[in-house]
Order: structure tokens, then C-alpha cells, then sequence
């Protein structure tokens, strides 16, 4: 069994000025964002063994402020989850090694919400809203949370997992 959670970074600055997309800071309200969805990963007792991070400043500083409610995970700033699609996100993660039971994937939409889509089977979503919600806007620093019945990351395909939950920061304030 494979637990996957799927975080999109959280807000960030609009990028306006000579400030490239890549290097766009989160705004205060997405930080604030990042500790409540870590917080809730501590209460849930989702520990990530590997998060999978992508490089641009705004996913390394959603890590950064959910971490300290974590565990120490094994970190992997890896730059193709940066402007990733979903199926180069479901690639990379077929190459995690089959001992890592569970991960946490940091990056951009709309490859994540792809991917979510993608991985989930509607008849195994634990409840109806959750899928609704996740369907309708992936929204900043939001998380999905999934179960795969199967030992090996390679067979992680297309509706092979059950949606757990998908949480956004505005459920829990």
C-alpha cells in the first residue's frame, strides 16, 4: 500500500517587474496558508518519507513553511516538476524506489491537478464532495491525499487510487 499527497504550491506574488515566474516569492497570506496545511499533515499524521519539490522559489518556500510540523523527509528539489504536466509528474513518480510507502509531491498547476485527476477512481473517492471540490479548482497550497493498493510505484496508472481527501486552507480556518 502507497499513501501520495499532492500539495499545489501556496499564493504567490504576481510577479510583476523584472521578477521571472520562477522566482516569485509566496505573499504573506500564502505562508499563513502553508503552516495551516502543515499543521493539518500533523494532525492527520501524514509524514512523508520523500517530498518530491520542485525548484522554483514559490514551491521551496511552501515547503519550507509546512515543514516544521513535519518530520525530516528526504528532500528532492527535482527540476522537471517545474511547468510539469501530469503525465510527467505520474512518470516521476513511477520512478520512486518501491521501500518509500509514502511521498509528497510540491508543485504548479495545472500539472497537479492533472495528475489528481488522472490517478483518482471516482468510485473509490471516500466521499463525493471531496472529488466535486478537486474537479471544479485546484486551489493554491491545497492537498490531496491518496491510497494506491499496490506495493510498487512503477504500476502507479491512471484511476489506480483512491481519493482520500482534498483539503483546501479556507476548509480549516
Amino acid at each position: 500500500m502507497k499513501r501520495l499527497c499532492l500539495l499545489r504550491h501556496a499564493k504567490a506574488d504576481g510577479g510583476s517587474g523584472a521578477r521571472g515566474d520562477f522566482d516569485r516569492p509566496l505573499v504573506e497570506r500564502g505562508v499563513q496558508a502553508a503552516r495551516t496545511m502543515g499543521e493539518f499533515m500533523a494532525a492527520q499524521r501524514i509524514h512523508p518519507e520523500v517530498v518530491l519539490c520542485s525548484p522554483a522559489r514559490r514551491a521551496q518556500e511552501t515547503w519550507q513553511a509546512l515543514a516544521v510540523f513535519l518530520d525530516e523527509p528526504q528532500v528532492i528539489l527535482a527540476e522537471a516538476l517545474y511547468a510539469a504536466t501530469g503525465a510527467t509528474l505520474l512518470r516521476i513518480l513511477r520512478e520512486l524506489p518501491d521501500a518509500v510507502v509514502s511521498a509528497l509531491l510540491i508543485g504548479h498547476n495545472p500539472g497537479i491537478q492533472e495528475l489528481a485527476m488522472e490517478l483518482v477512481v471516482p468510485d473509490l473517492a471516500v466521499a463525493r464532495e471531496p472529488l466535486r471540490r478537486l474537479r471544479h479548482k485546484y486551489a493554491t497550497a491545497a492537498l490531496a491525499g491518496f491510497t494506491a493498493p499496490f506495493a510498487t510505484w512503477t504500476t502507479l496508472a491512471e484511476r489506480s487510487c483512491a481519493l482520500d481527501f482534498f483539503i483546501r486552507p479556507a476548509d480549516l480556518v
